[in-house]
């Protein structure tokens, strides 16, 4: 599995695990607080009921597993992804075993699987799990109805029938479960497909065609918001820029095609000799931009020995080789377009005094 594929998968399970523990909290919240009620209702002699003791454990289930459920949602618990989801799916085969249990009690002897059936349709349309995960569930669900009803209901045929009738109910349950899986799993992938396609269209009005590299305007912009946010305590911040010397002679006499060639091959030594913290762009025509964030003099000074060195090294066929000429500043309290000035007036400075050469600031 490649890893743009597990990164999916696991964005996929990050979002199903959070409409999970949203859905089940809404739903648990609700639930206990009624069973609550109702077991107080109980004791207190408003109607008769000889299940208080399950109905006890029901609630202490509640109460201990809400707020733990609670904690995870806010985000006071650090746990991976597999464990939140675990948490949340325990929801699953209690409440389904409790239905089970309910119905039992209740129902059965009356040839009837009413609280089986609403516990199964309240969690195939609550929770979402993918039928891998969730035929377990539903098997163990069927299995501990089948038990009970078989324990309960002394007339063979009819709880022959009540096994059926949980039977037909719970194929139903996970027809709506894999559905409800398969739509929120479109959902999510088509959510991605057009966010990876606004990602790719916005990155593309960012770029120059040809090299790449960043364009003219989203250097600026970055810039600025690096300045904007250096703080004291920062290390350096430098700008280089590097310009193609006699680049014109080398359209004029091996055409545009060739031209476009020493472009690409500069773009591609600049990627190569800068760090990923770094930003790399053409500024127009034959000059690039370099934005040294968080550096020191003798790191951005080596960044730009070692360009001058590998352009020089570049060779285009024809017996054609670059040389630039660069210019380095540094951050002193300017603004982005002065700092930018600054490192193109040191430039053209490396330009009067014979080219393939650097400029630093004093």
């Amino acid at each position: 599995m490649d890893s743009s594929k597990s990164e999916l998968l696991k964005s996929l399970r990050e979002y199903l695990t959070d409409i999970n523990i949203s859905r089940v909290l809404l739903v648990g919240i609700l639930y206990g607080s009624l069973e609550v009620v109702g077991l107080i209702l109980s004791t207190l002699g408003f109607f008769e009921s000889d299940i208080r003791l399950p109905v006890s454990m029901i609630v202490l289930f509640h109460l201990i597993y809400l707020p733990l459920l609670l904690l995870i949602h806010k985000d006071r618990l650090s746990l991976e992804v597999k464990y939140k989801s675990f948490i949340a799916l325990i929801y699953f085969p209690v409440i389904l075993l409790w239905g089970g249990y309910m119905n039992s009690q209740s129902y059965a002897a009356g040839g009837a699987v009413t609280v089986y059936t609403i516990a199964l349709m309240v969690v195939s349309a609550l929770i979402i799990l993918s039928p891998r995960i969730s035929i377990p569930f539903y098997l163990a669900g069927f299995v501990f109805f089948t038990i009970l009803t078989y324990g309960t209901v002394e007339n063979p045929k009819e709880a022959n029938s009540l096994v059926f009738l949980g039977l037909i109910v719970t194929l139903i349950g996970f027809s709506i479960s894999r559905e409800n899986f398969r739509n929120r799993r479109d959902l999510f992938l088509s959510d991605q497909r057009l966010l990876m396609a606004n990602i790719k269209l916005k990155d593309k009005t960012l770029r120059d065609s040809m090299t790449g590299l960043f364009n003219n305007a989203y250097m600026f912009e970055y810039l600025e918001r690096v300045i904007e946010q250096k703080s004291p305590e920062s290390k350096e911040l430098a700008v280089l820029m590097l310009d193609l010397d006699h680049f014109k002679a080398i359209n004029d006499t091996y055409g545009h095609a060739f031209g476009d060639k020493a472009l690409k091959k500069t773009a591609e030594k600049m990627l190569m000799m800068t760090r990923e913290s770094d930003l790399v762009g053409r500024y127009g025509g034959e000059e690039f931009l370099i934005i040294l964030t968080n550096t020191t003099r003798d790191s951005a000074q080596l960044i730009a020995e070692r360009l001058l060195k590998e352009i020089s090294e570049v060779e285009l066929g024809n017996g054609v080789s670059l040389s630039c000429s660069i210019g380095l500043a540094f951050h002193k309290r300017q603004t982005g377009e002065e700092l930018i000035h600054q490192a193109d007036l040191l430039m053209y400075k490396a330009k009067r005094k014979g080219r393939n050469r650097i400029e630093y600031e004093d």
